[in-house]
């Protein structure tokens, strides 16, 4: 079965540390990460990663993303097999942001 891409959105960015160690995370999972990348400004993160199965592969990588306590305004986007967006947090279970300093 051909990998699908999801482009994880984090918003607000957090750092390149930050970042870098849900990646390795992921990798650790057996996901395959594509790259990643963050504005100058700070505002958004972003993460390219390949699963296999997206009905079993996205929650998994949801609950990778709520254990960094990534910004409450996160998304998962999914191209195939139809355009999706999920949300990191849903039905209210935000945490409060942190500063991106003191992610981990």
């Amino acid at each position: 079965m051909p990998a699908t891409a999801l482009d994880i959105k984090i918003r607000p960015g957090i750092s390149p540390d930050a970042r870098h160690q849900i990646e390795d995370t992921l990798l650790r999972k057996g996901y395959e990460v594509a790259g990643g990348g963050g504005y100058d400004d700070g505002s958004e993160s972003d993460i390219m990663v390949y699963v296999s199965n997206v009905r079993s592969d996205l929650p998994a990588v949801i609950r990778i993303l709520q254990k960094a306590r990534i910004g409450r305004e996160s998304v998962v986007l999914q191209t195939e097999p139809q355009r999706a967006e999920h949300p990191v947090y849903p039905d209210g279970e935000v945490l409060p942001p942190k500063p991106w300093w003191k992610v981990w």
